[in-house]
């Protein structure tokens, strides 16, 4: 079949390397029904059971799922993991101290016995998945609302805890395409992985957030873990005497390189997609909540980033925050920014009209009345919860302060305090879990951040909220705290809310845990501030009950879609399931008269470097290293690659998948997207569309010649 298809292609003067990457993040136990011969076309040299298989060893097993939201892939026989070093800059940071700075000058275990071990770190692997649909439809029939998402709830535990009954095995049911298919998979999870080896910060996050959604890209973004295991080779505690993990597959390295429109798959945990919305929710979305996150964020950015410089401790301490806030930060930024949300809105419109009018032609008047109802349904239900949104939005953010958040923990103990008699089990019980709550607030908070944040948060939203939505919040404020500008009134109360509460200090806290009081809290400003914003918020609709509100009419408008267009497969939006997408090596034209090649080089780091701006510091060894020409096996025409472009479609979650070629080689890390196609959550761009991944070459170049891990190197299997 393959060969009479590329001949046939061949003959019309049609290469298959032109052919288009395949839209989607599809389930991998489907490849071999939607897009094995597609994948065969472009390049794929292996089946299908060589991806996805239940017996057999196949690429599945070489991939995992970090507990942080990120993926990673197995690259030995001796469970050796690479991901991003953006996925493990949190592990790196906790490992990091001023008089050892891991993230400034790299960690690499000299030894297995040097490798760290990282409290609560999990890593999954898929054992199977199973398409459940048919029982959970079967319990939910006849039901709708509340009823049915609830039994859905209860019939996806009972199968998950039926898949695994008697194993060592977890499970979870997941849904798709807004609950009209469930999917079971069953995972063996890891709970003893080891940091092996980061490079410093001045490679694996060069370019900072200036270079963040941006290409061309010279990022060494990548870290190394190992999995730890019993004697057993099954999942156990963290223990001094667990060995290393051998996996029934590890994905082997290639030195080989690549071509333009070479093949190139990934694997990975994509973590959400809403390419199914109307245009009411796309347009709530980026014209409104979006913005007024970015303005809030921006802010935060700014105070962090003034502590942080000031203090190598502090910049430890909130390195990890800061980087994560950033990212949403730019990404949310570029969403909204160039004119791209406004296109994306006229396509959703365009689909919404072309949705109309084939509604119209049914002949079935049964389905006619059902897809005729739903658009308007969805557009009624979204301008009802239009007036709340920008409350809802400035009230949460109130409430993500990190000690508000902190203080709202303690509601449940204050209501056992103020009723009698007092439930003294569940008192003991509550104070137990507040103190671990304590352990881990503490642990890289500062105060002087969150006080500046609160002040920042509390402008915004005197200006963001329109004054009739506001009720007494702003005024009361500024009338306690009289000043000649409601800005310095709120740094007035912020100065006394943070002077008084015990929710900015360990110490404090852990005082009232020991000897726990309702009156404390009655007085204590932090607290009384946390209530009075979870209070105002309890007014409005949350965007979550709106997402319960619209459920139902966006698994029929999907529902229809697919009916629509019923020759075209659909593949469900990402949930952090597995997915494979597919497409190839590939350059691109983001603008007239400006073309990106589809790979950069070490030459691009040199280029870059400038002294003075933290996020372009060279390290001396790299450039002596790039002077010499000392590059090894890892050299491709007088350089050193260190990143390149595809056309796969992936988004956040996919972060440290692995980028394969038509043998399910190693070629790279995905770490980021292009800046041209940042709403790549809500819709697919064939043209503009480019997954930025690290070479696996550069990366080897790190561990190789830069940080002189030999034993490393020795461990891994590479095709030249």
């Amino acid at each position: 079949m393959k060969k009479t298809l590329l001949t046939l292609l061949i003959f019309l003067g049609i290469s298959p390397a032109f052919l288009r990457a395949d839209e989607g993040m599809w389930l991998l136990s489907l490849v071999k029904q939607y897009n094995i011969e597609t994948m065969h076309l472009l390049g794929l040299q292996l089946s299908a059971d060589d991806i996805y298989s239940e017996t057999d060893p196949s690429l599945k097993d070489a991939i995992v799922w970090f507990e942080n939201g990120c993926t990673g892939e197995i690259v030995s026989a001796d469970g050796l993991l690479l991901t991003n070093h953006h996925c493990g800059y949190g592990d790196i940071t906790d490992h990091s101290t001023v008089e050892h700075d891991y993230l400034t000058n790299g960690f690499w275990a000299a030894t297995r016995k040097d490798e760290l071990p990282n409290a609560n770190a999990t890593v999954s692997i898929l054992v199977r998945m199973e398409n459940v649909t048919d029982k959970v439809l079967a319990a939910i029939k006849g039901l709708d609302g509340q009823a049915r998402e609830t039994t859905a709830a209860k019939t996806m535990k009972e199968i998950s805890t039926k898949a695994t009954e008697g194993t060592v095995y977890n499970a979870d049911v997941r849904e798709m395409f807004r609950g009209s298919e469930y999917y079971l998979f069953v995972f063996e999870t890891f709970k003893d992985i080891r940091l092996v080896g980061a490079p410093p910060s001045a490679i694996g996050k060069f370019g900072g957030d200036t270079d963040n959604w941006m290409w061309p890209r010279h990022t060494g973004d990548f870290s190394m873990f190992r999995i730890y295991c019993g004697k057993d080779n099954k999942p156990a505690e963290y223990s001094a005497d667990n060995v290393p993990y051998h996996p029934k597959k590890f994905l082997k390295i290639s030195l080989k390189g690549y071509s333009k429109n070479d093949f190139a798959m990934i694997v990975g945990f994509p973590g959400r997609t809403n390419r199914y919305l109307s245009s009411y929710a796309i347009n709530l979305t980026l014209k409104e909540t979006y913005p007024a996150l970015v303005t809030m964020w921006e802010e935060k950015l700014s105070i962090m980033k003034k502590y942080m410089d000031a203090d190598p401790k502090i910049r430890i301490q909130l390195a990890e925050e800061y980087a994560s806030v950033a990212n949403v930060w730019k990404l949310f930024k570029g969403q909204i920014g160039f004119g791209i949300s406004d296109e994306m809105i006229t396509k959703k419109q365009k689909q919404e009209v072309a949705f109309t009018n084939w509604v119209n032609g049914l002949s079935n008047d049964s389905l006619k009345n059902v897809y005729g109802k739903v658009l308007p349904a969805l557009k009624k239900k979204y301008d009802e919860f239009h007036p709340n949104n920008l409350p809802t939005i400035y009230g949460n953010n109130l409430l993500s302060l990190a000690f508000a958040g902190f203080a709202s923990r303690f509601t449940d103990l204050y209501n056992v305090l103020t009723t009698e008699p007092i439930d003294v089990a569940k008192k003991d019980e509550l104070i137990s879990k507040l103190k671990n709550n304590t352990v881990d607030q503490f642990v890289k908070y500062f105060a002087p951040v969150d006080q500046e944040v609160m002040v920042a948060y509390l402008n915004a939203f005197s200006k963001g909220v329109p004054a009739d939505k506001q009720g007494t919040f702003i005024t009361d404020i500024t009338a306690a705290y009289k000043a000649v500008t409601p800005e310095e009134s709120f740094k007035k109360y912020a100065a006394d809310v943070f002077a008084k509460s015990i929710f900015v200090s360990a110490d404090k806290v852990n005082a009232f845990l020991a000897k726990p009081s309702s009156k404390i809290l009655d007085k204590d400003p932090g607290y009384l501030f946390a209530k009075k914003v979870m209070a105002y918020t309890a007014q409005f609709p949350t965007a979550m009950s709106l997402g319960g509100a619209v459920k139902a009419d966006n698994r029929t408008y999907l529902q229809g879609l697919r009916l629509m267009n019923s020759n075209k497969p659909y593949y469900p939006d990402a949930n952090s399931t597995i997915r494979l997408t597919y497409g190839k090596i590939s350059d691109y034209n983001p603008r007239d008269a400006v073309h990106y090649n589809y790979y950069s080089t070490l030459t691009g780091v040199m280029q870059k470097e400038d002294p003075t701006n933290e996020e372009f510091i060279v390290p001396k060894k790299l450039r002596d290293l790039y002077e010499k020409k000392d590059f090894g096996q890892y050299g491709f025409n007088g350089d050193v690659p260190t990143c390149f472009l595809t056309d796969n479609d992936i988004t956040g979650g996919n972060s440290g998948s692995p980028v394969m070629n038509g043998n399910g080689e190693l070629l790279g890390l995905a770490f980021d997207g292009n800046s041209e196609a940042m709403t790549g959550d809500f819709e697919f761009d064939p043209i503009l569309k480019r997954t930025i991944s690290v070479d696996i070459r550069y990366v080897m170049f790190i561990i190789d010649k830069y940080a002189g891990a030999q034993r490393l190197i020795d461990e891994m299997t590479f095709v030249k």
